[in-house]
This record gives C-alpha cells, structure tokens and sequence, in this order.
C-alpha cells in the first residue's frame, strides 16, 4: 500500500494505491512506534478519529480461498456513486476527488452501492458512508 498522487482538473490530491503482488491481506500494517493496527483502523483513524475497521473505505475482496486484494477508492474523474445517486446526496470534491456523503440528503437507498464498480461506498447506520 502507498500514497500517490493524481493531477485532476490542474489540481494534484493523493489516494491510495494498493498492489495486488504485495498485499497478502494479512490485516497488519504498522504505524508509530511499531503499534500494529490493521490497513482498515488506520484508514477509518485518519477519515474519522477512531480505529475502527467498521468505518474504513478500504475493503478487502477475497478472490480465491487464498488471495485477498485491498480495494480503495480511486475517485474516478466522473464518479459513478454519485451519478447514481437519485436523492443528490454525493458530492465529489473537485481539489481531492474524494467523494463526501450529505447524511441529511442520503436516504440509505444504496444506489450508489449497487451501481458502483467497486464495493467502497456502504452502508452506515441509515446513511452512506465513502472515500
């Protein structure tokens, strides 16, 4: 897993990046002082104050019974989350590319679950929750 960066719109922002020859899905990754917290804490850490896996945006997909692959958000140019979105509660931010939830628009229909090419936007109690 590593950071990058994208050019978008004159504007450069970082994602992840996880390759899919190094990630053997292990659920480790250390972070300060050699504290080890899980690709997922960290993730939901830096998005929302708290370790918890729960509320991360990456997800690992399990391909076969011995391969997993780490999935995140790679804020596509023309998000198809939030095209999908009938009640206009996602926006994308156009500096990041990250895409932000409205909790009070978002009606929890999943659309944009259902029509995304990838598994990272999901369920949050009775809201969405994304990159």
């Amino acid at each position: 897993m590593s950071k990058t960066t994208k050019k978008r719109g004159g504007v450069v922002h970082q994602f992840i990046i996880v390759d899919p020859n190094l990630c053997t899905g292990c659920e480790i990754f250390n972070l300060f002082d050699r504290r080890r917290k899980t690709c997922e804490s960290v993730c939901s850490f830096v998005h929302d104050g708290e370790f918890n896996p729960i509320n991360t945006r990456i997800h690992r997909v399990r391909i076969e019974p011995i391969l997993n692959i780490a999935l995140a958000c790679q804020k596509c140019d023309d998000a198809p989350c939030v095209r999908a979105c009938p009640e206009k509660a996602l926006e994308q931010n156009k500096e990041t590319g990250s895409i932000i939830v409205d909790d009070d628009k978002c009606n929890g229909c999943a659309f944009c679950i259902k029509l995304d090419d990838s598994p990272l936007i999901y369920r949050k109690e009775h809201a969405i929750s994304a990159c």
